[in-house]
């Protein structure tokens, strides 16, 4: 996942007092760029809007999916109604980068990364731990993404009180497209941290200037996951999750 921000120094201060991550310049590049780690894995990058950029423009966390060939991927995003964003280009320590918009106006980006991917293991704590799609309609929406990064789609299920589909990869499921009332809001992706203590996260959060936008509910994933605000306005998802024993899907 990446950043977009339109204040580079701010989130870096921010993100450096709420998670245990350690960021580092990647050099050869126009716009400045920092790549996020967390323990040994880096996950993330962080990069600062262009000057020409819209005034007041809101930060936003991009999810990016990996796939063998960008190009390919790009025709299936064309086939299933999707529009391009920023073509294929290649991107000094990322690898080959472009970002879409799906047929809801989510946008997302795709990449075929330098070296390949981390290792298939449970994420550690303070590192990506999930990808959720909140849909207008989320069962065409798992579809138009099943091409696009090689994945089977589980049948829907409902989780507490609301149906989601995995998108599923090498037999787990790496992502999940979550039905939202038609019109109700703006189609979007949300990625989640895990983290070790959910109530101490987020009391670093609104200490360093983020706020609290789904506080933990016993009626949602038991009390387990948050929704912040960054104070540049990116929104993202807060995981404690405890089990890491992870088994295959039928």
């Amino acid at each position: 996942m990446d950043l977009l921000t339109p204040d580079l120094d701010a989130s870096e201060r921010f993100y450096q007092e709420v998670f245990d991550w350690r960021f580092e310049p990647l050099a050869g590049r126009e716009d400045r760029y920092l790549l996020v780690q967390a323990g040994a894995r880096r996950f993330a990058g962080m990069v600062q809007y262009a000057k020409a950029s819209e005034p007041g423009r809101k930060a936003r966390w991009l999810g990016l999916l990996s796939v063998a060939d960008v190009a390919a991927a790009a025709r299936q995003v064309d086939a299933g109604g999707g529009a391009s964003r920023l073509p294929a280009k290649p991107m000094a320590g990322r690898g080959e980068v472009a970002v879409f918009a799906d047929p809801e106006g989510a946008v997302f980006a795709v990449i075929h990364a330098e070296g390949g991917d981390p290792p298939d293991t449970f994420p550690p704590i303070d590192s990506l731990f999930w990808m959720e799609l909140w849909a207008g309609d989320a069962e065409r929406m798992a579809d138009f993404y099943r091409p696009i990064g090689g994945y089977r789609v589980k049948p829907s299920h409902t989780i507490d009180g609301v149906e989601e589909w995995h998108l599923v990869a090498f037999d787990y499921p790496r992502a999940s497209v979550v039905q939202v009332k038609q019109n109700e809001q703006t189609s979007h992706w949300l990625p989640y941290v895990r983290v070790a203590d959910l109530g101490a996260t987020l009391a670093r959060a609104e200490k360093a200037g983020g706020r609290v936008l789904v506080a933990p509910s016993p009626e949602i994933r038991e009390g387990q996951i948050a929704v912040i605000v960054d104070p540049q306005g990116a929104a993202l998802g807060l995981a404690e999750w405890r089990d890491a024993e992870v088994g295959e899907v039928q």
